[in-house]
C-alpha cells in the first residue's frame, strides 16, 4: 500500500494550490456569448472544444461559478483530469458555499480524490520507491504553481484591461465634447449653427450705438459736461429740418412700396430643396435673416424643435 504520508503531502500541496479568496458571489453570466458557445460545444459532444471554451470564460471572468462547475465535471468525466477537476470543484464550493449544488460538488470531490489516490497506487513501485514517490509529488507541484502563476498573471492583465478601458471611455467622452464643438460637425447641425448666427447677429444689431451716444456717456461723468448750452442753430433750422422730414417721409414710403412689392412675389407656399435653411429661405423671399422665426412660428407643426428643415417639405410663407 501507498505510504500515507505521500498521500498526505500531495493533497496538501493541492490544497494549497487550488484555495484564492473565496466567498465570491455567484456572477450570473449564464448568457455570455462565450458561455452559450461552450455549453452549445458540450451539448454537440465537442468535449475539447467545451473544456477550452470554458477555461476561456473562467480566466475572463473568474467569478464566473457556473463556468466552472461546468468545466470541473467535463475535465473530470471526460478528459479523466482528476488534479484539474480537483481544483475546480474545490474553486467552485469557495465560490458558492451552500448553493444547490454544493452536496453534488462534495460528492464529485471526493470521487477526484479516491480516483487520484487509484492512479497514484496503480504505479508500481511508487510506494517502494520514495525517490520516485517524491519526484512524482514535485511535478504536481510544479504544475500546480505553474497554473497558479498564470491565473495571477491574468488576474493582472484583466485589472489593466479595465483600467484601459475606463481610460479609453474618458478619451471617448472627450473626443465626442470636442466633435460637438467643432465648426466641422455633420452637415445637419448646420441649420442650428445657422439659427445661433441670426441671434447672434440680431443681438450685435441691437448693441449699436444710437447718434450723441458718446455725448451721453461722457456725460455721466462729467455733470458740468451735461450743463454745457446747446450749440446755437442756424436761422434756417427749421427749413431744414422740414426738408429733413419730407425726405425721410418719402424714403418711408419707398421702402413700404418696395416691400409690399416683396411680398407680393412671396409664394404661398414654399417646397425645400436640398440644401436650403431657414436662414437661406428668409433671405431669399424677405431679405433678412431674422425672418426665419416668422416661417418657423407659421410652420411649427412640420420643423423640428431644433429649426432643421427636410428636403420635400411643404413650407407656409406668411406675408
Amino acid at each position: 500500500m501507498m505510504n500515507k504520508a505521500v498521500f498526505a503531502a500531495l493533497l496538501a500541496a493541492l490544497v494549497s494550490a487550488c484555495d484564492y479568496a473565496g466567498g465570491r458571489a455567484q456572477s450570473g453570466q449564464r448568457t455570455d456569448a462565450a458561455y452559450r458557445a461552450a455549453m452549445e460545444d458540450y451539448r454537440a459532444g465537442r468535449l475539447d472544444q467545451a473544456i477550452a471554451g470554458f477555461r476561456k470564460v473562467c480566466r475572463d471572468d473568474p467569478s464566473n461559478s457556473s463556468a466552472r462547475f461546468q468545466l470541473a465535471c467535463l475535465l473530470l468525466d471526460a478528459s479523466r483530469d482528476h488534479a484539474g477537476a480537483y481544483c475546480a470543484f474545490r474553486e467552485y464550493l469557495l465560490q458558492q458555499p451552500g448553493s444547490d449544488k454544493e452536496r453534488l460538488a462534495r460528492d464529485r470531490l471526493a470521487a477526484c480524490e479516491k480516483e487520484f489516490a487509484r492512479e497514484l497506487a496503480a504505479k508500481h513501485g511508487l510506494a517502494d520507491s520514495g525517490a520516485e514517490a517524491s519526484a512524482a509529488i514535485a511535478s504536481l507541484k510544479e504544475k500546480l504553481a505553474a497554473s497558479e502563476k498564470e491565473r495571477e498573471a491574468q488576474r493582472n492583465e484583466l485589472a489593466e484591461a479595465k483600467k484601459s478601458i475606463a481610460a479609453l471611455s474618458a478619451q471617448v467622452k472627450h473626443l465626442k465634447s470636442l466633435v460637438s464643438d467643432s465648426p466641422d460637425a455633420e452637415a445637419p447641425s448646420r441649420d442650428v449653427r445657422d439659427v445661433k448666427a441670426l441671434l447672434a447677429g440680431e443681438d450685435d444689431a441691437a448693441s449699436v450705438p444710437t447718434p450723441n451716444a458718446g455725448r451721453d456717456v461722457l456725460a455721466e461723468d462729467d455733470p458740468d459736461l451735461a450743463a454745457v448750452a446747446p450749440i446755437a442753430q442756424p436761422k434756417d433750422a427749421k427749413k431744414q429740418r422740414d426738408a429733413a422730414k419730407e425726405e425721410a417721409e418719402r424714403r418711408a414710403a419707398a421702402r413700404a412700396a418696395a416691400l409690399k412689392a416683396m411680398r407680393d412675389k412671396i409664394p404661398e407656399e414654399y417646397v425645400v430643396e436640398e440644401g436650403d435653411t431657414l436662414y437661406k429661405i428668409a433671405m431669399k423671399f424677405y431679405g433678412k435673416a431674422s425672418a426665419w422665426k416668422l416661417i418657423r412660428d407659421a410652420n411649427r407643426a412640420i420643423i423640428s424643435t431644433d429649426g432643421r428643415v427636410k428636403t420635400g417639405q411643404k413650407l407656409k410663407l406668411p406675408k
